[in-house]
């Protein structure tokens, strides 16, 4: 009875420290991926380059400008015949977003729609005016000519493990599910907010070429996935009432980056929350105004 005893605790030792061992693993990798993308978010500025992408983001994707340093080889000298490589800028666009089965075949264990990890897309290069070119004669203005040959954006399953993927957008007062992105039926945040964004922000030649920033964001990543069609399910209001009543997900972690770039009088980024309710809840009017 002693050796039994003995043999069932220590086995539930081994199992305990087993189990131990997993989650630290779990925890220090998933902490290593949210420190990376919360570093790229700190060199976020507001830019728009010529080709219209700024600062947006979704529930489940975001995309930055942000600047860093060319690589060093941009700094070599190459002389007269040799292949140059491709040309950098002191500004790249990044975009994080999960891959999911394009197909949708379903996963036979969950049920559910395939998810292959986090995506991220990086391009260092862009075209500084896609639409234009300046013509030979300045009095002429700009002209309809070819695309410049830009080199594609580099991608990579940067996170196979991560499986649920989260932002949110503060804007000084409150937290949003979206920034710099057309509403559904709307004229889109980016135009109203005050510059560029994804798809409601074109800049074109000469134009504006800066958005807004929000005042933080929220990031939040997960091993368990939720299916695309059960997240969108879910309003505002019903995911405040379920971090309310403080529903705990052992697999997530949550980190909030504060953009050091963003309006630190907060009104440009308020002025686009307003704008942002605004577009979602509809203005509401009554007494005959």
């Amino acid at each position: 009875m002693l050796l039994t005893a003995a043999g069932v605790f220590y086995q539930g030792v081994v199992k305990t420290r087993d189990v131990g061992s997993k989650v630290a693993v779990e925890a220090i990798a998933a902490r290593a991926i949210l420190n990376r993308m919360a570093d790229e978010l700190r060199h976020a500025v507001a830019l728009v380059p010529g080709d219209g992408r700024g600062f947006s983001g979704t529930k489940e994707s975001i995309t930055i400008v942000r600047t860093r340093l060319p690589e060093n080889y941009a700094f070599d000298e190459y002389g007269e015949h040799d292949d140059l490589p491709p040309a950098q800028m002191d500004l790249i666009r990044v975009t994080y977003h999960l891959y999911w089965d394009e197909e949708g075949r379903v996963d036979e264990t969950t049920g559910i729609r395939i998810c292959y990890g986090v995506w991220r897309t990086e391009q260092k290069t862009f075209d500084p005016n896609p639409r234009f070119v300046m013509a030979a004669d300045a009095d002429e203005g700009p002209q309809e000519g070819e695309e410049l040959d830009v080199p594609k954006p580099e991608n990579e399953l940067y996170a196979q493990e991560i499986k649920y993927l989260r932002f949110e957008y503060y804007d000084g007062v409150k937290w949003r599910d979206r920034w710099n992105v057309a509403a559904e039926g709307g004229t889109g945040g980016a135009d109203e907010g005050g510059g560029g964004g994804a798809e409601g922000g074109m800049a074109g030649f000469g134009g504006d070429r800066t958005c807004v920033l929000p005042q933080a964001v929220k990031i939040t990543i997960g091993r368990v996935p939720v299916p695309p069609e059960e997240d969108e399910d879910k309003t505002q209001d019903e995911e405040e009432e379920e971090r309310d009543r403080l529903i705990y997900h052992p697999d997530r972690f949550t980190t909030v980056v504060y953009l050091t770039q963003a309006d630190q009088s907060l009104l440009s980024s308020r002025r686009k929350g307003s704008v942002a309710d605004r577009e979602q809840m509809g203005e509401q009017t009554s007494g005959g105004r």
